[in-house]
């Protein structure tokens, strides 16, 4: 099974804004579940140093391929919506921040999502075992959700009203 190794990026995403695209991407750290096969999701405010950055905690379960079949995931979630990244920085036992981090980067010119993995003191890029599919398919996921919002933006006959 392909791996994203140094990195895994989408082809240029036409038809929707980068706000749309930012929302959507932001949109999986509370509902993470409509992106990647994962279950039992908690999410709640960051303790600690983390807090006064902005992080979330958050706990799921991955039930998909890979390495993390079956395992609970808890990290951290910093975004940065001007630089349009969202770091994921995996928690220890202990609640202590390891040394990588996963990045959901949207880039400009053209417009695209990139998934990568990287050491959070050197920046430098680390190899990702995580399946590509995955990444591909969350990347789709993201996609069709900013299309839905830039639809939703375009109808005049919406007044932001739901049954």
């Amino acid at each position: 099974m392909p791996e994203v190794g140094l990195g895994y990026c989408s082809s240029g995403l036409d038809g929707v804004s980068r706000t749309h695209v930012f929302k959507a991407m932001m949109h999986k750290i509370d509902h993470p579940e409509r992106f990647l096969p994962v279950s039992k999701v908690s999410v709640r405010p960051a303790v600690g140093p983390a807090a006064f950055e902005g992080a979330l905690w958050r706990s799921m379960q991955y039930d998909g391929p890979g390495p993390l079949h079956g395992q609970t995931v808890v990290e951290h979630i910093y975004a940065d919506g001007v630089e349009g990244e969202i770091r994921f920085v995996g928690l220890d036992a202990k609640g202590s921040e390891g040394p990588l981090e996963i990045v959901n980067t949207l880039l400009r010119n053209p417009l695209r999502i990139e998934y990568y993995q990287r050491d959070r003191v050197t920046l430098q890029r680390v190899s990702w075992a995580a399946p590509v599919a995955s990444a591909a398919d969350a990347i789709e996921a993201t996609l069709r959700l900013a299309q839905a919002a830039e639809r939703q933006a375009a109808d005049a006959s919406d007044f932001g009203l739901r049954a």
